[in-house]
């Protein structure tokens, strides 16, 4: 089993405000983190994107990300909405202790620098057993789980703001009406550069990668990005260069988890193909 040590917080209203310091403490504790992003080159095996976009491979990522066009570049905001998927169980019950995850989730940064500010939902399988949960994370430190509860096939909004030196992590059940917000600066000893902008399937990690639950079919859409000039768009905005990521095997040979093309530059759809 996953060891969860939940927030104490009381839910007693449709808000839920949990605030937290930059650095490490009783609440942010956590055995379970997403992480920046693992590169590895594609090496055959993955179909490329009918939309000829920029596409990128990574073990531990899978989506579309938002990148600069200017070294100075950055990215203060972003949001989508998705649903929490079903995790198929008889198919992904995972080794034993730790199962399977599939993390789906909006965030800056970890593309290319060290850090992660990011919130969403998970989907695990314990064997046959599924487990959903909201969290945030202000990676390196571990996740801060989220109180409320959430179910298969609720509408999800999720987002990051970044202002003034402090994270607003928002994540929303559309279908219940529950809010939580979790708010943090940058963790101590680091620097967030916000210098990119995503939106995300990952399995999560204890201390390697997990093994991917299936999820089956992930639809993300709603996707909003703005830049530090104030501009607002989705992926495919010209304010900014994006591309897609399929998450592979260490070899690069065989696509495990991979997105749709862009609809709007706003949605898109994403695949589970294999457990690892």
């Amino acid at each position: 089993m996953k060891l969860r040590l939940w927030l104490g917080v009381t839910a007693s209203a449709a808000a839920l405000v949990v605030t937290a310091g930059g650095s490490a403490s009783a609440t942010t504790y956590q055995h379970l983190h997403i992480q920046p992003a693992v590169h590895v080159s594609l090496n055959g095996g993955v179909a490329a994107d009918p939309g000829k976009v920029t596409q990128y491979g990574s073990t531990s990522w899978a989506g579309y990300i938002a990148l600069p066009k200017t070294a100075h570049g950055t990215f203060p905001n972003v949001d989508a909405t998705f649903n929490v998927p079903s995790a198929n169980c008889a198919i992904t019950p995972g080794p034993s202790p730790d199962g399977t995850d599939a993390s789906q989730w909006v965030g800056l940064d970890g593309w290319t620098d060290g850090t992660i500010e990011a919130d969403g939902i998970s989907s695990d399988c314990e064997g046959t057993t599924p487990v959903y949960y909201g969290w945030f994370d202000m990676s390196p430190l571990d996740e801060v789980f989220s109180t409320m509860t959430v179910s298969p096939g609720d509408a999800m909004q999720a987002s990051v703001a970044y202002a003034s030196g402090s994270y607003t992590l928002t994540l929303t059940d559309i279908t219940t009406g529950l809010q939580q917000t979790y708010n943090s600066a940058c963790p101590a000893g680091y620097t967030c550069m916000n210098s990119s902008a995503e939106v995300i399937s990952e399995p999560a990690s204890v201390t390697s990668i997990l093994p991917l639950t299936d999820f089956g079919m992930e639809n993300f859409d709603n996707v909003t990005i703005s830049d530090r000039s104030h501009q607002v768009g989705g992926f495919t905005d010209s304010n900014w260069k994006y591309a897609q990521i399929v998450q592979v095997n260490t070899a690069g040979t065989k696509a495990l988890d991979a997105p749709g093309a862009l609809y709007g530059g706003q949605a898109f759809d994403d695949q589970w193909l294999s457990e690892s």
